[in-house]
């Protein structure tokens, strides 16, 4: 289940990379649920029964997927 992988295949770590960018971009950026860590391959949301991704409009649910050596 997501207890045993979610809180330790992603990490909102600030990469420097994105000092330049103007100020509604970084607020975005800060407000994600991060980024992979070293030897995850994918994560994403998808719909159960579609297997396709879903919209990232904050709004439709689906099903997180993580692959890698973590889970």
């Amino acid at each position: 289940g997501l207890t045993e992988t979610y809180g330790h295949v992603t990490e909102c770590t600030w990469h420097a990379r994105w000092d330049g960018e103007e100020d509604e971009e970084r607020y975005a950026i800060k407000a994600r649920t991060g980024v992979l860590m070293p030897m995850m391959e994918d994560i994403t949301a998808l719909d159960p029964e579609t297997m396709k991704q879903v919209p990232m409009d904050g709004a439709t649910q689906g099903e997180i997927m993580i692959r890698g050596n973590a889970v």
